[in-house]
């Protein structure tokens, strides 16, 4: 699943909320203090997440990629491994264009195939999630500006 948005934010706020985020993940997930410096591609923890059915699942989080303008982190199971991943650029009106991207690789093909299926089911409600997603991000990113001046 993919989506691209323009949110009204800079280049550097977006690289800053970004960072923000992987430490606050990292840190609740694993109860110490990290330093984004500290986290380069290949990095690795372990964390609870909740799926689609209301279950916790333990996962290993992996950070692929942290650099200015890409974030891509993939979530490794025993059903497979689902990522995420932010690619980002400065418009020409000083606004990002966002493409947020998320998928799965499933362990074995019959999950491949019940995902594809729930994947074509809840494919609205992702949608609607995704956008959000980055709605409250644009919201966070022009508050804290706003907090700033």
């Amino acid at each position: 699943m993919e989506i691209k948005k323009i949110i009204d934010a800079t280049f550097e706020e977006v690289v800053d909320f970004i960072n923000e985020m992987v430490v606050l993940d990292i840190e609740n997930a694993t109860e110490e203090t990290v330093a984004i410096g500290d986290v380069q591609p290949g990095y690795e923890y372990k964390k609870q997440i909740k799926g689609r059915t209301g279950m916790n699942a333990g996962v290993r989080t992996t950070i692929v990629n942290l650099e200015p303008g890409l974030y891509r982190a993939e979530f490794t199971s025993f059903q497979g491994v689902n990522f995420l991943e932010y690619k980002y650029k400065a418009t020409d009106d000083g606004m990002v264009e966002i493409d947020y991207s998320e998928g799965f690789d499933a362990a074995s093909k019959s999950k491949d195939l019940n995902h594809k299926l729930l994947t074509f089911l809840f494919s609205r409600s992702s949608k609607k999630r995704i956008n959000l997603i980055l709605d409250r991000m644009e919201f966070y990113i022009q508050g804290k500006r706003t907090s700033a001046e």
